[in-house]
């Protein structure tokens, strides 16, 4: 009994020991690369014990608030063993952003995104080849004039979904929609038609549930993470989510490899203004093959490239669309400025929308 009381103290003094090793290597390491000061992260867990639940009140963004009032606009976090920096003032985004690019342009890949990109793609990967493939897409897909050339497309959707919200107004069901939904499925349709050139239409139709399913699926179980993405221990321990998460994924790669096995038999059938994104990649990467350049895209990149706008469209822009309708509702100021010029512009009773 005395040795196992020994021996037991023993592994207490040890843990606590590695505990404080750890903490103090941290410490010492975020001033040695001159990071800003943050709470002290836990062995393991970093600072998680700081955070909510992923999806829960009172949410991620008030936790980041809430810190600020303590460490001020700009603080170090970890999230487990990966370590970030929280920025909280409007100069601070734009000095990351446009200043020290290359400090901020870095990512940790997690591992639960293999299944999704396959580490390729531009949204979730760094490095040479990621420099490349980021470059040929804003020269052939991201620039201004060919953002301008799909402001008419873009115009055609917003007028659709303005004629069905009008329609449902006339027919005493203005407040019976999802306004997430609308979002979604109107930002799908604009990037449906910008990368494969079809569209689902106002309809809730079987393809665009099944194809909302598998992005909605996705989504949730990138906003929660993987523990062992943060803390490598749990990469010791089954996780049941993770072949469900893989088939969500065969259901994804299936629906895009399907797409440009289509569009490839289509080459030579739309040019100039029609081609659209898969159009402009499968010709990328013929003229890559061509001109023996040093990175030339592969299949798998064009598929996860296409993911990449797809996500952008139905989370970046559907959700800061609905955000914007929610900070309207709250300012009757800007709502009467706005109303003023629909207007003038529109007319009060919308009759040209068609």
């Amino acid at each position: 009994m005395e040795t196992l009381k020994k021996a037991l103290k023993a592994f207490l003094g040890a843990l606590l020991a590695m505990i404080l090793q750890q903490t103090l290597y941290r410490k010492i390491r975020d001033r040695l690369l001159n990071l800003p000061p943050g709470p002290v992260p836990l062995p393991v867990i970093g600072n998680f014990n700081l955070l909510s639940e992923p999806n829960k009140p009172p949410g991620l963004h008030k936790d980041f608030w809430r810190l600020t009032q303590q460490f001020g606009p700009i603080y170090t976090l970890y999230f487990g063993a990966n370590r970030g920096v929280v920025l909280n003032s409007r100069e601070l985004w734009f000095e990351a952003l446009n200043e020290k690019q290359d400090s901020t342009s870095q990512r940790p890949v997690l591992n639960s995104f293999d299944a999704i990109t396959y580490r390729q793609g531009v949204a979730m990967n760094n490095g040479k080849r990621w420099r490349a493939i980021r470059t040929i897409l804003q020269t052939k897909v991201t620039n201004k004039q060919l953002g301008e050339r799909a402001e008419p497309l873009i115009m055609e959707e917003v007028n659709c979904t303005l004629a069905w919200l009008r329609d449902r107004c006339n027919a005493g069901k203005a407040a019976d929609f999802d306004l997430r939904q609308l979002c979604r499925r109107e930002s799908l349709n604009v990037a449906m038609r910008k990368i494969f050139s079809f569209r689902f239409g106002v309809q809730m139709s079987p393809a665009y549930l099944d194809t909302q399913d598998w992005i909605r699926i996705i989504f949730e179980h990138l906003a929660q993470g993987s523990p062992s993405d943060f803390m490598p221990i749990f990469g010791l321990f089954p996780d049941p989510g993770k072949k469900e998460f893989q088939l969500v994924c065969k259901r994804m790669h299936d629906f895009l490899n399907n797409e440009l096995a289509k569009h490839r038999k289509e080459v030579g059938k739309r040019s100039g203004d029609d081609l659209d994104f898969m159009d402009l990649m499968i010709e990328a990467q013929a003229e890559g093959r061509k001109n023996k350049e040093e990175v030339v895209m592969e299949d798998i990149d064009i598929t996860v490239s296409a993911w990449d706008m797809m996500a952008g469209a139905i989370d970046t822009s559907a959700t800061s669309m609905e955000w914007l309708v929610y900070i309207l509702c709250n300012d009757k100021r800007v709502q009467d400025k706005m109303h003023a010029v629909l207007d003038q512009v529109v007319g009060p009773s919308f009759t040209n929308i068609s």
